[in-house]
């Protein structure tokens, strides 16, 4: 008996059969869905776990600025004065407050070192400066 192409490929075709919601479709192995889904149905890859988020972490001790009866805080490099509304202290607010040095060398801004990165890096901060100094580009 001779084996034509065609006979091969029914007979393929016959052995392999489809995936069950497909019947009869002629998949191939090299198609890869008889390989990932040997059994009609693709494997779930949800193994991962949710984030749970991070570990609490300890803080150190804050210090607390308290000059003349005037309580400062900070926030990193910023300092604000801390101003309660009332005398049970329920409502108040934090009032920046702080002395950022500069020079002005051949038409740009020298921060001092003590100048924290929300005002060396404030675009609209130094074209007011220029502005206001006459040296505006």
């Amino acid at each position: 008996m001779k084996i034509t192409k065609e006979k091969l490929k029914q007979i393929i075709k016959e052995e392999i059969g489809g995936m069950p919601q497909y019947p009869g479709n002629g998949a191939y192995p090299g198609y890869g869905y008889m390989q990932n889904a040997p059994k009609g149905q693709l494997p779930d890859n949800r193994t991962y776990e949710p984030y749970k988020g991070r570990e609490p972490y300890e803080t150190g001790p804050v210090e607390t600025h308290i000059e003349s009866g005037v309580i400062y805080v900070t926030q990193g490099k910023n300092m604000f004065q801390l101003v309660f509304h009332n005398d049970d202290l329920t409502s108040g607010c934090v009032v920046p407050i702080g002395e950022y040095g500069f020079t002005i060398d051949s038409g740009c801004i020298t921060w001092n070192e003590n100048a924290p990165a929300n005002v060396r890096f404030d675009a609209d901060l130094e074209k007011q400066i220029m502005d206001f100094s006459g040296r505006e580009k």
